[in-house]
């Protein structure tokens, strides 16, 4: 039940405060948000300080992203913690595709035989 856990976010994403809002609108109760750079390259030693602040915490659930997750997912220290991953899926905005159409000098259509 993520209503009113207490939970870790770790995030190695570009906009991880979209990731935090999402989670706070499920209801959780974030008591801690350990944010890496996009793309971040976990070490045995950001898995052994995650693990820390969890504990310090008193945190329910860590919460991290789907890409993240598969990142740390190997290491030992983490393995016995309550660790959800939430995939990301970006969408792109209403109109996106008819300002590309209008944006792009030439049309697929001219282009291909």
């Amino acid at each position: 039940q993520l209503r009113s856990a207490k939970v870790v976010l770790v995030s190695g994403i570009a906009q991880p405060e979209r990731f935090h809002h999402m989670i706070q609108t499920l209801g959780a109760q974030v008591v801690h948000t350990m944010r890496f750079s996009d793309h971040y390259n976990y070490r045995a030693n950001d898995a052994e300080h995650i693990a820390h602040t969890f504990a310090q915490t008193r945190g329910d659930l860590l919460i991290t992203t789907s890409k993240d997750a598969v990142k740390l997912r190997n290491f030992e220290c983490l393995a016995q913690l309550p660790c959800f991953a939430l995939e990301i899926v970006a969408a792109p905005a209403e109109n996106f595709f008819s300002a590309l159409q209008t944006a792009l000098p030439v049309r697929a259509e001219h282009v291909l035989p």
